[in-house]
């Protein structure tokens, strides 16, 4: 992987694979003459007085878009929750934001209703919710926390 550098600069990376570290500014000046369609030599101060053809350079990529692409050819992958996961683990991020998205629903509707009850029938609707919790958790494979432990 790239030792990145600490100021805040643009990767240019050639058609040969070449990787040129610049600052952002003088990167996004290039860019836009890349766009408009010139083609010429141009010097890079900033890159040790190096000469470059701007027809080599394949693309423009900031500080995160470098580590990313170095992610991916070590075999990670980004799921559509935005977690990297090693090349041969299976992504669990659904189950996970699943369970803490009905964890809030139960705990949500828990203080609801325990705000107009008594202790007894608070102790009740408890044990209901436990019993709710433990049959989607069977569902889901998951485990709850109970409230309450049942006496007898």
């Amino acid at each position: 992987m790239t030792n990145l550098p600490t100021q805040i600069q643009k990767c240019i990376i050639l058609r040969n694979g070449s990787e040129i570290w610049i600052p952002a500014v003088k990167a996004e000046q290039l860019e836009q003459a890349c766009i408009s369609g010139e083609r010429c030599f141009v010097k890079l101060k900033d890159a040790g007085d190096r000469t470059i053809n701007t027809a080599d350079i394949v693309e423009f990529l900031t500080a995160e878009q470098m580590n990313d692409r170095a992610r991916l050819k070590a075999g990670e992958y980004k799921c559509s929750f935005g977690n990297w996961h090693d090349k041969k683990k299976i992504c669990d991020c659904k189950n996970i934001a699943h369970k803490k998205y009905m964890e809030l629903v139960c705990k949500k509707q828990e203080e609801k209703v325990m705000r107009e009850k008594t202790s007894e029938e608070r102790d009740s609707i408890k044990l209901t919710l436990d019993e709710m919790r433990q049959k989607l958790a069977n569902k889901f494979g998951m485990k709850f926390k109970m409230a309450i432990k049942k006496k007898g």
